[in-house]
């Protein structure tokens, strides 16, 4: 906002930031009158000053009240200023909702590789798309559909049990105009999830909903959304001209219909799509073989044909060589799900260097034992496509014995006082905890011991670029905590992000939001801005609610928790957990060299991103000169400087078609003697990984977290030899052989969307992760551990950058 930050507008008392865009800022505020929590949207300043925005903004606001849906979410207060005023003011009130977004929950599940059941997302979609269609039957357009403006009411899980679907922003882009959203640089929906008549400028209509949902479809079963770009407008150029991969080619364990589905929501033409999001509901029940659920039969009833009928004639189907179950009511089991416990640092162990093209077999002394997949070694060429082993699960949890010598059956007169005890102990220790929170100004005191973990802080990466070409990666934070004691009357938390350095600003990260002992904040920079390049601690301090504070209190005696990345040097390698963490997530010095800015682990992701677009480019191309062409582009990401030899003696050009192509790769995929650093992203992450081991200060969880994605990355590694291979094999082909090679061809298109994706094996169903998942839990590691706050938590270690 333009001015100081409100305490309290018109009668309604706000509380805290719930968050901040390019349009508007979320407050979460109190009603005296009616007594309840709301949510108000406050609209910046510039765009209030827009020709005719008040009056658009009432206008449209009153018909987006009028809605009445369980699923959209209620606007109970319009208030637009008169354009007399001075402080002129636009905002309007709606229902709190207590719960996450379904971008929180994608992040969660699906882009780890752990994606909700076939019921689970077609009851989900079943209440986004009654809310949906009941908007369109009331000439309202949401024009924004995205997980962003989803959330999920955990207090309704009835339906469903990641918390019931409520939609916001409906109409927010008509209200704004386009005319406000040119002058703020904000666009006409979110890039990710536009449509292609939206991007060519054409007015939105309910196909292009229909399109949006389509989007957060493909992302709910795949885990990534079917257009990526390093910019808004290579995003948005792919919605008008690409046709995204099958969902199946990249999570097998989807079924070929789902394919039909996503394809006629996400059709150029919007009168190719679907005419009501119900009807898109109902065809994906009948493409994943599920009870329609029974609040869309209606639609049923009055649709004969949800889907158009695909064109006669025999469809080539991609060698997938999965199998498909006949019932899909349940996936095939996932692994269990390595959630982080709480952990003391234990003694750094010393793991050697790995080297992924000369140690194929090697197993690091930190890994367990067997737990290394088998490394497939490069054989002759052949006219087969190579097959890639997979391994079984690598860690286990034993199940929980039950006690076989408690009693089965406690005396109904024992029982009873116990009863009875439990209650007068909480009903005193409730009545004591009220008493001493009325002495206003005295601060709780910390009652937890100072060894204990309370909780955790984690980066994750939106991975939208803005206008300014940042990158979107570990630009948000989530902190954690539980078992926190109420703050005094008039106080609250406050998480800090900061850094060693005393003359860095501090981030307000926000208030923590306390609810039964557990805290929780979740922050994104505006500006997209990698927040682990120059932030390592995180501190959380007990301040006055009103007026909120801008910086941390000089007061020690109010700083409650804190945590910091490990800084400490390794004897060996001279560097510390901090150190090799923003190698591989914020800035790689040895890249920098050679033009390529950002961590190791992005351009590990990017290569591979467009190695298996081109790849999919292969496919079914009928002009040999261009496949020829797209197979050196595949082979520079993979060798980099090493693929014009390797061309030499091949019918396949010696240069990429594209200087970008050349100046990316000159560190590749794969180790290249020829290249300015010899190490490949696949081996340079590896030894990373060894780093953040070796290093002072990791914990047991981070030793096993390691060793699980070193597992994973030898299995990438696996899967990127096989393409080489099979590039080996087409290169020498004739041109007749070639057009003909169509195995080849379909093998070259899975093992890459194995390395992206990953794979299920369909005989054990256990889950490989790919370059997507690996590069999350990569970022996993750079976790902070929240401890109660102590004199010494100032201390700053020593920290080797290189």
């Amino acid at each position: 906002m333009d001015r100081e930050e409100p305490k309290q507008l018109g009668k309604y008392i706000l509380h805290e930031r719930l968050g901040q865009g390019g349009m508007a800022e979320v407050w979460k505020a109190f009603d005296p009158q009616l007594m309840r929590f709301v949510a108000i949207k406050i609209l910046h300043a510039d765009l209030r000053t827009t020709p005719d925005f008040m009056s658009r903004f009432l206008r449209e606001g009153q018909a987006i009240a009028s809605l009445r849906h369980s699923n959209i979410v209620q606007i109970h207060d319009i208030h637009v200023s008169t354009p007399d005023q001075e402080d002129a003011l636009a905002y309007m009130v709606m229902d709190y909702i207590e719960g996450q977004t379904l971008a929180d929950y994608i992040r969660q599940t699906a882009r780890i590789g752990q994606f909700p059941s076939p019921v689970e997302i077609v009851n989900l979609l079943a209440s986004i798309s009654q809310a949906i269609d009941y908007a369109h039957q009331n000439g309202i357009i949401h024009r924004d559909i995205k997980p962003a403006n989803i959330l999920l009411d955990h207090r309704n899980t009835s339906q469903n049990p990641m918390g019931e679907p409520i939609l916001t922003d409906f109409g927010i882009m008509k209200m704004v105009g386009a005319e406000a959203l040119t002058t703020t640089g904000t666009s006409l929906g979110t890039p990710l999830y536009i449509s292609p008549e939206l991007v060519q400028g054409q007015t939105g209509s309910a196909s292009s909903d229909i399109y949006s949902l389509g989007i957060v479809l493909y992302e709910i079963c795949t885990g990534t959304p079917p257009f990526r770009g390093e910019t808004y407008y290579a995003i948005m150029l792919q919605h008008v001209r690409a046709t995204p991969p099958p969902p199946s080619l990249i999570n097998q364990r989807m079924p070929a219909a789902l394919d039909d589905v996503i394809k006629h929501c996400l059709a150029k033409e919007p009168g190719q799509r679907f005419t009501k999001a119900a009807s898109l509901t109902i065809a994906l029940a009948q493409a994943f073989q599920v009870p329609i659920p029974d609040q869309l039969r209606s639609t049923l009833l009055e649709e004969r044909t949800l889907l158009p009928q695909p064109d006669p004639g025999p469809k080539e189907k991609p060698n997938h060589d999965v199998h498909i179950p006949p019932s899909l009511n349940e996936f095939p089991k996932q692994p269990e799900s390595k959630t982080r416990t709480s952990v003391q640092p234990v003694e750094a162990v010393v793991a050697p260097q790995y080297n992924y093209e000369t140690q194929p077999h090697f197993t690091p002394d930190w890994l367990p034992s067997g737990s290394a997949p088998t490394v497939v070694a490069p054989t002759q060429p052949q006219l087969n496509p190579p097959t890639t082993p997979v391994s079984s699960s690598i860690y286990t949890i034993p199940p929980i014995q039950a006690n076989r010598h408690a009693p089965k059956h406690q005396p109904a007169r024992r029982w009873s006082l116990l009863v009875t005890s439990a209650a007068v102990l909480l009903i005193c220790f409730v009545l004591l905890e009220r008493f001493s929170n009325l002495i206003p100004g005295n601060a709780t005191p910390n009652t937890i011991s100072s060894g204990t973990t309370v909780g955790q802080v984690s980066f994750f990466s939106t991975r939208q670029p803005d206008a300014a070409d940042n990158l979107g990666l570990s630009d948000g934070i989530k902190v954690q905590l539980q078992n926190l004691p109420r703050p005094a009357e008039g106080n609250t938390y406050y998480a800090w992000l900061e850094d060693n350095q005393p003359e860095d600003p501090v981030i307000l990260l926000g208030p923590l939001h306390l609810t039964g002992g557990t805290a929780t904040v979740t922050y994104q920079d505006p500006q997209r801005s990698n927040l682990l390049a120059t932030k390592s601690k995180i501190l959380i301090t007990e301040e006055s609610i009103n007026p909120p504070p801008s910086t941390p209190t000089p007061d020690t005696t109010y700083w409650r928790y804190s945590g910091t990345i490990p800084q400490d040097a390794s004897k060996s390698d001279h560097k510390s957990q901090l150190d090799h963490l923003r190698h591989l997530l914020a800035n790689e010095p040895s890249l920098n060299k050679v033009g390529l800015a950002g961590g190791i682990d992005y351009w590990f992701l990017t290569d591979i991103e467009q190695l298996q677009k081109t790849a999919v480019h292969i496919k079914d191309q009928q002009n040999n000169g261009i496949t020829r062409q797209d197979l050196t582009n595949i082979l520079y990401y993979l060798d980099g400087p090493c693929a014009q030899r390797e061309n030499t003696n091949t019918r396949l050009p010696t240069m990429p078609d594209h200087p970008t192509i050349g100046s990316t790769t000159r560190v590749s995929l794969l180790d290249c003697n020829q290249s300015p650093l010899a190490e490949g992203h696949v081996t340079h992450i590896g030894n990373h990984l060894s780093g953040i081991v070796q290093a002072p200060g990791a914990t047991a969880t981070q030793i096993k977290q390691a060793g699980e994605i070193h597992t994973q990355l030898a299995m990438i590694h696996v899967w990127l030899k096989n393409i080489q291979q099979d590039i080996q094999q087409l290169s020498n082909l004739s041109n007749k052989k070639l057009l003909a090679a169509q195995t080849l061809r379909n093998d070259l298109v899975q093992q890459s969307t194995y390395a992206l994706n990953g794979h299920t094996d369909p005989k054990t169903h256990v889950y490989q992760p790919g370059a997507i998942q690996l590069c999350n839990q990569i970022e996993q590691l750079a976790s902070i551990n929240i401890n109660p706050y102590t004199s010494t938590s100032t201390s700053t270690s020593t920290s080797t950058n290189h």
